[in-house]
């Protein structure tokens, strides 16, 4: 099975760019060639400061993902090989959030479908339901509950044979 790797690109202006691709080497000549348009076209050249092997793509996408949530100085720490520091830097429950977190939690869910880490809250301070989690593995292995959809989701859809026929 093909690996598949997560990266950090460092651009001309200073900033980093986060993404992931199962052709390393190849993904990080098209971003310096500007081969497609976006973030990287208009800031080259890029650099490549980090990257990690994952074994699925979905395990890449999910790391990308973490890692785009991250500060500045938290991704300077993951480059640097500082994990002293980025462990500082993460936002615990005894830490302010600097800034409001996604309405959804990535966090691990023990087998009673409870967040491990205790209640997950919108960014509005309201608990979230437990019952709309991630449907997948976290970084630790541990599973996580499905992911359900309301029931009303979808009742005001009608579908075309449910079309009542034309007046004549």
């Amino acid at each position: 099975m093909r690996p598949f790797f997560v990266y950090m690109l460092r651009c001309r202006d200073g900033s980093y760019y986060v993404g992931h691709t199962d052709e390393l080497e190849k993904r990080v000549a098209e971003h310096d060639a500007g081969t497609f348009p976006g973030y990287t076209c208009e800031r080259r050249p890029v650099e490549l400061v980090w990257f990690a092997e994952m074994v699925t793509r979905e395990d890449a996408l999910e790391r990308e993902l973490q890692l785009k949530r991250w500060t500045r100085r938290k991704k300077e720490a993951l480059i640097a090989g500082d994990w002293d520091r980025v462990k500082a830097l993460a936002r615990g429950k005894d830490r302010v959030a600097q800034r409001s977190r996604p309405p959804f939690d990535y966090g691990p869910v023990n087998r009673g479908g409870v967040s491990a880490t205790g209640p997950t809250l919108r960014a509005n301070g309201e608990e979230r339901n437990s019952a709309t989690r991630m449907a997948t593995l976290g970084a630790n292995g541990e599973e996580r509950k499905p992911l359900t959809w309301p029931a009303t989701l979808g009742a005001n859809i009608r579908k075309k044979d449910d079309r009542e026929p034309p007046d004549a």
